[in-house]
C-alpha cells in the first residue's frame, strides 16, 4: 500500500516535525517513506489530502480488564470514600470475578478502545485471582489478533493469600519462559 498526500509526524515532540510525504507499507511494515515515491504495479493507493498521518501511540500502563467496569455501580450500597475502599469495593471485586470468557471480552474492549485512540502498544498489569494459571496467554492471543503490541504481567500480591500470590509469580515465570 502506498500512502500519498500525508502530512507526516516522524515523532512526537516540541515541536513536532511536519512534512509533506508518501510512505509504503508492506506486509504490515513501512518499507520506503519519501516526498516523490510512485505506485508499484498493483499496489493499493491511499490519497490523504493533506491528513496527519503519525506514529502509534503507546500506553505504559494499562489494567485491561478495567474495560469491564464502565458503567458499573459500586460493590456497596455505602460507595467508597478514599482509595483503599475504592480497591477493596470495586476493583478487587472485580478481578476476582474474572474467568476465562471475561478476561478476553475486557482485553479486546480495552485493545479496541486503545486503538480507536491512536495507541497501538500497551503495557498491562493483569490480576484475576480466581483464574491465574494461562490467563496471560488469554490477553496475548486477543492483542496479537488485533494486531495490538504489548508487555505483559501477571500482578502479583498477596492480598488474595500465598497460594494466589505464588500462582502469580509462576504464571509470570512460565509466560515468559
Amino acid at each position: 500500500m502506498l500512502i500519498t498526500g500525508a502530512t507526516l509526524v516522524t515523532r512526537w515532540g516540541d515541536p513536532a516535525p511536519l512534512m509533506r510525504q508518501s510512505v509504503r507499507i508492506d506486509g504490515g511494515l513501512v518499507t520506503a517513506v519519501g516526498p516523490d515515491l510512485a505506485a508499484e504495479p498493483g499496489e493499493a493507493v491511499v490519497e490523504l489530502a493533506g491528513g496527519l498521518l503519525a506514529p502509534g501511540l503507546v500506553c505504559g500502563h494499562t489494567h485491561l480488564y478495567s474495560a469491564l467496569a464502565r458503567g458499573m455501580p459500586p460493590g456497596s450500597p455505602t460507595p467508597p470514600s478514599n482509595f483503599r475502599e475504592i480497591l477493596e469495593k470495586v476493583w478487587w471485586q472485580l478481578d476476582k470475578a474474572l474467568d476465562g470468557p471475561s478476561i478476553r471480552a475486557s482485553t479486546r474492549t480495552g485493545a479496541l478502545d486503545a486503538l480507536r485512540c491512536g495507541t497501538v502498544g500497551l503495557v498491562d498489569h493483569h490480576a484475576s485471582p480466581n483464574h491465574v494459571a494461562g490467563s496471560l496467554d488469554l490477553l496475548a492471543d486477543d492483542l496479537r489478533a488485533l494486531k495490538v503490541r504489548s508487555l505483559l504481567c501477571y500482578e502479583t500480591s498477596d492480598r488474595d493469600g500465598d497460594a494466589v500470590r505464588d500462582a502469580g509469580l509462576a504464571e509470570n515465570a512460565r509466560f515468559v519462559a
